[in-house]
């Protein structure tokens, strides 16, 4: 959703100042390019239509609308009636929210890494590619969250999200705990392994 503010800024001198008024604006990422919208000319209360073509520029960007996360101020520039006049808008884009989801499991101790490969990325803006994988382990007594990593595909920036993260648990219970293995676990093992029973916490 895209949210303007009207914003004005004068240059010409009394009594025959030209206002110039352009619609700032606010936006999230999509990966397309957002310009500042409805720009005026009024002289003495009155619309006037510029001389020449209307000039706008960013900065970071120039000439070309700002795609990318970001605050960008525009400046506005025109020739009307002889004179020479500037405003300024600025526009906004904000982070986009890209929601990674990684799986939990559960066993008992049997001496083996309990993992899980599920992980669920939503939120890329419209053809842009992120994938993933997880990289937690937990093979101790214990539970870790399960971690992931991420890929971004060409021409892809980070700075264009924010992450909200959803991590599963890998937990690793005493092998002398009533109950079995659950939770989907991928790459680990449910065998029995002689030795004792680890119980301090970790991978």
């Amino acid at each position: 959703t895209e949210n303007t503010e009207f914003v004005a800024t004068f240059v010409a001198n009394e009594p025959d100042q030209v206002i110039v008024t352009a619609a700032s604006v606010t936006v999230t990422y999509d990966g397309q390019g957002h310009p500042v919208t409805n720009v005026t000319f009024t002289k003495n209360g009155q619309t006037v239509t510029p001389d020449s073509n209307i000039t706008i520029t960013y900065t970071q960007t120039g000439t070309n609308a700002p795609v990318n996360a970001g605050t960008y101020t525009a400046t506005i520039t025109a020739q009307v009636d002889g004179q020479t006049v500037t405003g300024t808008a600025t526009v906004t884009i904000l982070q986009r929210a890209l929601t990674v989801r990684t799986g939990s499991a559960n066993k008992r101790y049997d001496g083996y890494a309990l993992t899980n490969s599920s992980i669920t990325i939503t939120g890329q803006a419209p053809g842009e590619s992120i994938t993933g994988r997880t990289t937690g382990s937990q093979t101790r007594v214990g539970e870790s969250p399960n971690g992931y990593t991420l890929t971004w595909g060409a021409g892809v920036l980070s700075s264009n999200y924010r992450i909200v993260e959803s991590l599963g648990i890998l937990r690793v219970t005493n092998a002398g705990s009533s109950g079995g293995s659950s939770g989907g676990s991928s790459g680990g093992s449910s065998g029995g392994r002689p030795g004792t029973n680890p119980t301090n916490p970790g991978n």
